[in-house]
């Protein structure tokens, strides 16, 4: 029988507690849905919020209306790495929405 490793350690992390769970919210916060609702969104609001921001300085350095994905051409620049690291977020932030479509589709 062949397989991934993945499927012999399927364990994620709990949104709200961070604690390990196999669903996608642990069975405590399971108990609170507005604690998991406001954890969810507030953390998603501040990550779209820092993005927006590192945006505005790329867009302000590099002289344009809109940065979009271009790449700095400064190799030193700490705003692109921070801006980088802010649209990982912005991906997890998609996976947390996800989550919380699916908990309250229950």
């Amino acid at each position: 029988m062949q397989g991934t490793i993945s499927q012999f350690f399927a364990t994620t992390d709990c949104p709200v507690c961070e604690v390990q769970t196999k669903r996608s919210v642990c069975e405590k916060c399971a108990g609170n849905p507005q604690i998991v609702t406001w954890t969810i969104i507030s953390r998603t609001r501040a990550w779209e919020r820092t993005y927006s921001r590192l945006m505005e300085v790329c867009t302000t350095c590099q002289g344009t209306q809109d940065a979009g994905d271009q790449t700095c051409i400064s190799t030193d620049c700490p705003v692109m790495f921070r801006r980088i690291i802010a649209r990982q977020d912005l991906s997890r932030a998609d996976n947390l929405r996800e989550v919380l479509n699916k908990y309250f589709s229950l």
